[in-house]
């Protein structure tokens, strides 16, 4: 118990210390305003088309950053789903159901997110697709390989 929760918090270390660096890279957006149109979906979901820099709302800062400079963007969501598989894993305390239903999930989630950045055309939407459906594929393979493993003798 005393290991996972070192872990939590080194994951959660990083996925702060990411974020930072991650919203920082992503203010470069301020400066870009052709890019507005692209890179401010949150923006023109609150406010509509963006006028102003002002109007731009925090959360690009991430998209941006993601599409542009995918490094940090991506230690931060890997960081986060490793915490959310750790956190899991404190919470089912071993129990294999609950770790399966869990991958289950993640995986479909996984898949899903990665789709929003199908057929992007920068480096970092491309990145974020592969990844989520690598990524995704091993959470739903790993929820099939406990069923097999342990399901079939209970069920």
């Amino acid at each position: 118990m005393y290991r996972s929760f070192v872990v939590c918090v080194l994951l959660s270390v990083v996925f702060i210390f990411s974020a930072l660096v991650s919203w920082y890279e992503g203010s470069a957006l301020l400066d870009k305003s052709w890019e507005w149109a692209h890179s401010a979906p949150f923006s023109q979901m609150i406010n509509g088309e963006v006028m102003g820099e002002e109007q731009i709302v925090q959360l690009d800062y991430f998209v941006y950053a993601a599409k542009f400079r995918p490094l940090f963007p991506m230690l931060m969501f890997s960081s986060f789903i490793l915490l959310v598989l750790a956190v899991g894993s404190i919470l089912t305390k071993g129990r294999w159901k609950g770790s399966m239903v869990l991958l289950a999930f993640l995986g479909v989630g996984l898949f899903a997110f990665s789709f929003l950045s199908y057929a992007s055309s920068t480096l970092g939407g491309q990145v974020f697709f592969y990844f989520g459906i690598a990524a995704g594929m091993f959470a739903v393979g790993s929820a099939l390989l406990m069923y097999v493993r342990f399901g079939r003798k209970t069920v």
